[in-house]
């Protein structure tokens, strides 16, 4: 019995500790569909985070995370168990083309009522019906959708709150979208034609395939030891006792593990994000020896999902790109929506003395990371918006650079700068540079007194954090205020910008960086900014 006790603790505590979306293959982070990899993106996938005490988590690994049930179904009841903490958000979304979300989004934010959303591809609303009289508490929720002929019928924990548009008819992909604070999610059911088609737990369910070598491991361990106990002169009762005494404590040791694991450990050990001083957590040594054990001990390898990766991106209509390169990405007629240059061959691209050239200088926020495919890029929609102000020719340059400093990037302008000439440089630094704030005003000042002495003009953008996060992205919009009033030089209030219209759409999908829809308004906002300053206008 001893043996047997052990056996079942000790396979629960391996499958527990190799309990992540990759042992999931139903379940797909959305983030990883995005044109450029998004911090934490492929660790939430790879870490217990995500699925800590066996629920999702969506707030983890920098927060905001959208997960897809990757293979479609035509559901007529979806059933879930739904927790959010004060502030938090989650979103049941039911996607039935490539072009169109739509969603009950359950809110616990004073500001956020809960409602019907529906979304683009890109994340802006494009219908949204509050929902005032559905208001959840602080503990777990049972929320059921009922798919009827003349609408979707919205029960919270087993009570009718509201009636929702009838879909799109035929198959959907379902998923679950959270926002910066915590949202779980769990016991999730979907019955399609009469059959429960989708029971999931988020446990590890890989029982079968790992208890009988624990239990095997164990029964030769208790004749290793009793074998041991003879050996040592130990007959009869006495060698029987001290053999039930030590299954006894190693059964105690397996579950004091397994609670520490449980309670603590898979939900709080550090490799979640970045560090309180900023630097970027890895694997702590702990973890690291925990994982070579629970993979010797459990080395399987998941089914294959129901659909590709790639038959998901196109049903969801997003278009990753694969390529990770650091360089200048220079957008114009002949190059859309952009060609990749590496900073030593920018001189193979042609000059044209007669468009408009504008140079982008920023991190990944910057580059575009997020957007769900190419031309929804930021420097791609700055270009479109630019376009249709001037209707002549114009050529973006964009030298950002993910995890990028401004020093470093003042130092690749000064081997570009007889390349690009611009008559414009937007520069959208603060969020990496708050570490140092002197280099981050030095840097500044120097890239405008070269943008100017070549007959330039400056746009100095306060860099947009979520206002859903603490962060100290003030400290740096003060470094840009001040040198921006030094020099006269034009300031763009992006982040508060952005902040009021945090409720039209899905703008972000971290503290950092934006979507397709957050993109395309910082597009448009810069835009305008330049048109305001008398350098772009209509003919």
């Amino acid at each position: 019995m001893l043996i047997l006790l052990q056996s079942l603790a000790a396979t629960e505590l391996s499958l527990y500790g190799r309990n992540t979306l990759s042992q999931h293959p139903d379940w797909k982070l959305g983030k990883t569909l995005m044109a450029r990899q998004l911090m934490g993106a492929v660790e939430a996938g790879s870490t217990r985070n995500v699925l800590a005490r066996n629920r999702l988590h969506l707030d983890v690994w920098h927060g905001f995370q959208e997960v897809f049930l990757a293979r479609p179904v035509k559901p007529e009841k979806l059933s879930c168990r739904i927790q959010s903490e004060s502030g938090g958000i989650a979103t049941v979304l039911y996607a039935s083309e490539s072009d169109r979300v739509e969603g009950l989004r359950l809110s616990r934010r004073s500001e956020i009522s809960s409602a019907y959303v529906v979304r683009n591809r890109e994340g802006r609303f494009l219908e949204k019906r509050p929902l005032s009289n559905l208001s959840l508490e602080g503990q777990p929720h049972q929320v059921t959708l009922l798919f009827e002929t003349d609408g979707v019928e919205v029960l919270v924990d087993g009570t009718p709150q509201a009636k929702l548009p009838p879909p799109a008819r035929g198959k959907m992909i379902v998923g679950f979208s959270g926002q910066a604070k915590k949202v779980t999610v769990d016991d999730v059911k979907i019955w399609e034609n009469g059959n429960l088609v989708v029971d999931e737990d988020f446990r590890n369910d890989n029982f079968k395939e790992l208890f009988l070598p624990v239990f095997l491991s164990f029964l030769v361990l208790s004749v290793i030891l009793a074998t041991v106990f003879r050996l040592r002169g130990l007959q009869g009762r006495r060698s029987a006792l001290k053999l039930i005494m030590a299954n006894i404590s190693l059964l105690g040791l397996i579950i004091m593990l397994f609670a520490f694991d449980y309670a603590l450990w898979s939900n709080f050990y550090p490799y979640q994000g970045l560090t309180p001083w900023g630097t970027k957590a890895k694997l702590s040594p702990a973890e690291s020896f925990r994982r070579v054990l629970v993979d010797l001990a459990a080395p399987w390898d998941p089914v294959e999902p129901p659909i590709s990766s790639q038959e998901l991106e196109e049903i969801l209509g997003y278009h990753p790109l694969d390529s990770q390169l650091e360089g200048v990405r220079v957008t114009s007629d002949k190059t859309y929506p952009f060609a990749f240059f590496e900073d030593s061959r920018l001189n193979r691209f042609p000059k044209n003395e007669d468009a408009l050239r504008v140079l982008l200088v920023g991190t990944s926020q910057t580059w575009g990371a997020g957007a769900v495919d190419l031309e929804n890029l930021l420097q791609v929609q700055l270009y479109r918006y630019l376009k249709d102000a001037t209707q002549g020719k114009v050529i973006v340059y964009n030298i950002s650079e993910s995890g990028s400093r401004a020093p470093i990037l003042l130092k690749r302008y000064k081997e570009l700068a007889h390349l690009i000439r611009p008559r414009f440089a937007v520069i959208n630094l603060s969020n990496n540079d708050k570490g140092n704030l002197d280099k981050l005003e030095t840097s500044l000042q120097e890239f405008i007194d070269l943008i100017e002495s070549s007959g330039g003009q400056v746009l100095l953008v306060e860099e947009p954090n979520s206002p859903q996060f603490q962060s100290k992205i003030e400290k740096g919009h003060d470094v840009v205020r001040k040198v921006g009033q030094r020099n006269q030089t034009a300031i763009l209030p992006l982040h508060a910008q952005l902040r009021e219209l945090d409720d039209t759409g899905r703008l972000w999908h971290d503290v950092v960086h934006l979507t397709s829809y957050g993109q395309d308004l910082a597009a448009s906002h810069i835009s305008e900014a330049l048109t305001r300053m008398g350098k772009v206008a209509v003919p």
